[in-house]
């Protein structure tokens, strides 16, 4: 069995992914028109409301969305990893990843503050 074409290649610079196949700009589409719709359709209610409700009908949707574009990503996808550009035709890898996951979880604890001093 012939295997595909990979739907998303790495970047060339930084962590992550860029389409490469009709398929993965179709994905992209479909993730980018369902955050606008959600965004557009939930922007009237969102001065109204509470942190909570702006947590369960917007912030959810959109991480969940996200979530599975990752994911759809990484199973279509070429293996992840860091690299900034090319050097004489190899990958020049940046091991800082310490450095990325303290920063990920720095923003993670930044958003869940902020959340709960809302809901005080």
């Amino acid at each position: 069995m012939k295997k595909s074409a990979p739907w998303f290649k790495q970047k060339t610079y930084g962590y992550g992914w860029i389409p490469a196949t009709i398929h993965g700009w179709i994905v992209l589409g479909v993730y980018l028109v369902s955050v606008v719709s959600l965004s557009v359709w939930k922007a009237p209610q969102l001065e109204a409301e509470t942190t909570t409700w702006i947590f369960l009908h917007y912030v959810l949707p959109v991480s969940v969305l996200t979530a599975a574009l990752i994911v759809l990503s990484y199973l279509k996808g070429e293996k992840p990893e860091w690299r900034w550009g090319e050097l004489r035709g190899q990958k020049a890898l940046v091991p800082n990843f310490i450095l990325i996951n303290i920063i990920i979880l720095l923003l993670i604890f930044i958003f869940a503050v902020v959340l709960l001093k809302d809901l005080n």
